[in-house]
């Protein structure tokens, strides 16, 4: 486990950079309470009439239940699911791909605020005319994710983009990273992956043989016995950082 400062401590051999989104390229924020009151109100258009409370209590309670099998099985669950088993629990009957499901799960997103910290734009811009990227998501919403690096002008940097709701597995399934490296036609010993989570990012692609560079924005709070259990390569602070790493290969 290193932190870049100088030329030795570089990757060798890179020829993909692989990312992932919230967190380590854009930022996100949202209030959940509103979130939840969009879904409401997109169901009453429907004819769908819960109050917010009721929804909101059934849903958290959904919500946590599949958070577990995500932890447990690493396998994705949309958020069309959740929203159906919140209505089922509530009387309704409702496929996932019927217009109240879609349009309330839009509704969700709505209030999302999201911002691409000025450090990505300029690791991708310094870095994109010497490595190849993709990008790997832990997202229960594909289509939002995919509208999103589109409305951000992020879309055309990366040659393939992985979302954990389409490929049916989160990371740190070796799945996910497999794919990754399968689509772009690359040994894992050739690919850098960055991102801040330290289980799913870092020890999910280390375990298929990638580097890994942790980033960290702002106070470390994981405890230092799990980062050594884990281990990744490389700790940076900024995405800045990653020039200075990938061009000492």
């Amino acid at each position: 486990m290193r932190s870049v400062g100088s030329q030795e401590k570089g990757v060798s051999n890179i020829k993909v950079v692989g990312f992932d989104f919230f967190g380590t390229l854009v930022e996100a924020k949202a209030e959940v309470h509103r979130c939840l009151s969009s879904i409401c109100e997109k169901l009453h258009q429907h004819e769908i009439n819960i109050s917010d409370e009721e929804f909101t209590r059934t849903y958290r309670g959904v919500a946590s239940d599949q958070r577990e099998v995500r932890r447990n099985t690493q396998k994705e669950v949309s958020n069309r699911i959740l929203l159906v088993e919140t209505l089922k629990r509530l009387g309704y009957d409702v496929e996932d791909d019927s217009s109240p499901i879609v349009e309330a799960v839009e509704a969700y997103f709505e209030p999302w605020r999201l911002s691409v910290y000025e450090d990505a734009w300029k690791a991708v811009e310094r870095l994109r005319s010497t490595f190849r990227f993709g990008l790997i998501s832990n997202f229960t919403d594909s289509s939002f994710l995919r509208s999103s690096l589109r409305r951000l002008g992020l879309e055309n940097y990366f040659e393939f983009v992985l979302v954990s709701e389409e490929v049916g597995w989160r990371k740190p399934h070796p799945l996910i990273f497999n794919r990754l490296l399968h689509l772009m036609e690359v040994e894992a010993r050739e690919t850098l992956f960055v991102g801040d989570d330290l289980r799913c990012d870092i020890f999910g692609a280390k375990n298929v043989g990638m580097k890994t560079a942790w980033i960290v924005r702002g106070p470390d709070r994981v405890a230092d016995e799990e980062v050594n259990a884990i281990q990744p390569d490389f700790i940076i602070h900024s995405l800045e950082e990653l020039e200075e790493l990938c061009m000492h290969s």
